[in-house]
Formats: C-alpha cells, structure tokens, sequence
C-alpha cells in the first residue's frame, strides 16, 4: 500500500535551546536560507508523501503562517521584478496539502502522535520529527524506511548513530516501540470496555422495557455474575458552583475503602450523583440488620474521606436484587428516596421507606392508567374533573382527606 500521508509533531518547548526557543518555534531556526522544518516537508514530499499533518501547540502560529500564502509579499515582488524570490515563496505553500493540529496538554510523543489518528485512519503513515534534519547522499531517509515497510510490511523505525552501536541501538528502540503498541492496545481495551459498561449502566437505569437478552449479553462481555446479590447506592453529592468534590474524585476513592469487590460496579451519572451496584453477602441467615450494617461498613471510609475534606454526601440505599431485569426498579427506589426524603442523613435505607412508597406510587399509577384508557370515552366536563382531582392528589403527596379538602368534597 503506497503512502501518502505523514504526521510531523512539532509541539515541544525546545527546552534544550532555551532561552532562543521562549517566543520562537525551534522548528523555525533556519539552516542557510531555509527553516529546519520546511526541510522535514521537502524530504517528505520527495519520497511521494501527499498530505501532511503539523502537531503544534500555543506559540506556534508562525510555522502555519510560513507554509501559507502571503500576498502582500508575493505583491511586492511580483512587483520588483524579483521572480525567482517570488517562485520560492509560493512553492512553499504548494509543496503539498499541509494541515495542522494544536496538542493542548503536553503528554509526550506517542500523545501528539495520536491526536493524528482521525487524519491517518487505517492507513500507514510516516513520522518525521520536526527539528530533526538528515542528509542522505542516496534516497531521503523516510522515502528509504517506505520502500522496507514495503518490502516487510510492518513498522520501520530509522535510527542513528555509532555504525558499531546500531544493533543495540535498533534492539531497544524495537523494544521500545512493542511496550507502546501493547500499552495502545490496553488502552483501547480500556476504551471499549469503559464503553460497555457505559451503556450496561444505561441499559439498567434509563429502560423499564429493555432487553433482558441484550442485557446479559453485555454483563457476560463484562464479566459480571448475575446470581450474585447486589444492591443499588445512589450518592447524591451537595457542591457549590462545581465546588470539590468532583463524582469521580469520591468514586475513586470510594473503590479503595473496605467491602469494593471486583463484582461492583459503578458509574458516574452527573456531575452530583454517582451510582453503585453493590455486592452483598446473603445466606440463608442472614437478616436486615446484618445487611444495613455491611452498607455501613462499606460507606463508612468514604463518610470520614468526605467529612475530613468539610464535604458532604447522602447515599440512598435500594432493595436487594439478584436478577438484571428487576434493577431498573431497584435503581427508581433510589431516586424516589432522593425526591421524597426531607432532612436526609447520610445514609438512606429504602426498607425504612417502603409504606410511603406504596401509598405515594400506587394512587400515582392507577390513577394515569385509569385516566389514559377512559380519557377518549369521557366527556369534557367529567374530564376535567378528572383532571382536578390528579391535580389535588398530586399537590398533597396522595394524602386522600387532604385532597378531599381542596376538592370540597
């Protein structure tokens, strides 16, 4: 497969020849009459490369503005009679089809190179080093490393230096660059799984009708046994103006105190809620005290974290579950604690909650069920009686007298 395409990063401080490099690109020092990096571009086009992508940062503007027209310049000297100057100020901007991207956070090579990918795809691609000049008396050097990856058909790296150092020198820079390919593939593991458990976590919160197989398929790419017993912690965290903590500066710190198993799992919601499915021990004698107790436990290192740190967190505790297709509502228990608990202490049990729930959930949907199936049989006027009377129970919590009450009944 020919290459066209070559990334150039271009993004480093030039710390080593400071302080000429403070207000200055490194990548702009000239060689005679040429900027350094215009050479790496006329090496590269001569060894059939077609598009290139220029990694720069802040402070950098002035190599983009070199590889661009200037029709000011090119006015006064098409003006002067001068060219030949005139030709070699517009061939920079034709050497090839040249576009640039700003590294924002110094990360190191193999970051700057990978802000190229969506330029390159799938494609193979040259990396030429900005401020790194080699003089070949044959063919450039990367038109040389081409013709091996096509003679090979994998990575070529081109090194130099002492001739009687050069295998040593190759050994640790292949070594180097299969550490970074493995850690690349890790990474993107890291990826594809922090994408599935994204949507797993959707899948179960967002969903009263989804699709049990759909779900269980993904827990088994997760690795995630159902049969174990866990049970939904919402945490509700209270900050001022985006204020410390952050939901996932407590959930990291929540996985390091004592009881997170590697069966948990856990997901950052907004920026105040997180959520955990929580593993819990169950056996035949085990009773609700024991449970709430092993809750507290669990959440008892991450309490003093945040009271150490003068924050604060109330975690609402749901019904214990042992099958994916009922954690839906497990999870809509957490939520209803948070919306109808007043004062809520640090830690909310749903089992302290559930005659409210049933007095508060039941009328509620009934109530719509009924008004949904005879809305089109009822006449307008007994309608919007209908509609009062949701109206009224709806503002007093279904308190049934207190609703009667601004009824008149």
């Amino acid at each position: 497969m020919k290459i066209t395409k070559a990334v150039i990063p271009a993004a480093g401080f030039g710390t080593r020849v400071l302080p000429a490099t403070k207000s200055f690109p490194k990548e702009m020092f000239p060689i005679v009459d040429k900027p350094t990096i215009q050479y790496i571009v006329e090496e590269a086009v001569s060894a059939g490369i077609t598009d290139i992508l220029i990694i720069t940062t802040r402070g950098k503007g002035l190599i983009a503005d070199h590889f661009d027209r200037s029709p000011e310049l090119e006015h006064i000297l098409e003006k002067s009679g001068k060219t030949e100057f005139l030709n070699l100020v517009k061939n920079i901007s034709d050497l090839a089809n040249i576009n640039f991207i700003r590294q924002k956070e110094m990360k190191g090579l193999g970051h700057a190179i990978l802000k190229a990918k969506s330029f390159v795809g799938n494609e193979p691609f040259a990396v030429l080093f900005g401020d790194g000049v080699i003089i070949s008396k044959e063919k450039p050097a990367i038109q040389q490393l081409i013709e091996h990856y096509g003679e090979y058909g994998e990575g070529v790296v081109g090194v130099t230096g002492d001739p009687d150092r050069i295998h040593d020198v190759a050994l640790i820079t292949r070594m180097a660059m299969e550490a970074m390919l493995k850690y690349e593939k890790q990474q993107e593991q890291i990826r594809l799984r922090q994408s599935r458990k994204e949507h797993f976590i959707s899948l179960l919160t967002q969903s009263e009708f989804a699709s049990a197989t759909e779900i269980r398929g993904i827990a088994r790419q997760l690795e995630y046994d159902e049969s174990r017993v866990r049970v939904p912690i919402l945490c509700r965290i209270y900050r001022e103006d985006n204020s410390f903590p952050e939901p996932g500066q407590v959930l990291e710190e929540l996985r390091k105190g004592r009881g997170h198993w590697q069966q948990d799992f856990s997901y950052v919601m907004d920026e105040t809620h997180l959520l955990v499915f929580k593993t819990v021990k169950v056996d035949g004698r085990r009773n609700m005290v024991e449970y709430r107790e092993e809750i507290g436990e669990y959440l008892e290192h991450i309490l003093k974290w945040l009271r150490g740190r003068e924050a604060r967190a109330t975690f609402y505790a749901g019904t214990l579950q042992n099958s994916f297709s009922q954690y839906y509502y497990a999870y809509r228990h957490c939520k209803w604690l948070e919306s109808h608990v007043r004062h809520p202490g640090d830690i909310v049990f749903f089992t302290d909650y559930v005659r409210e729930y049933f007095r508060t959930l039941t009328p509620r949907q009934e109530l719509h069920r009924i008004f949904n199936v005879y809305e089109s049989e009822t006449p307008d006027e007994k309608k919007q009686q209908f509609v009062e009377m949701i109206r009224a129970l709806e503002e007093t919590n279904y308190n049934l007298s207190e609703a009667a009450g601004k009824l008149y009944i």
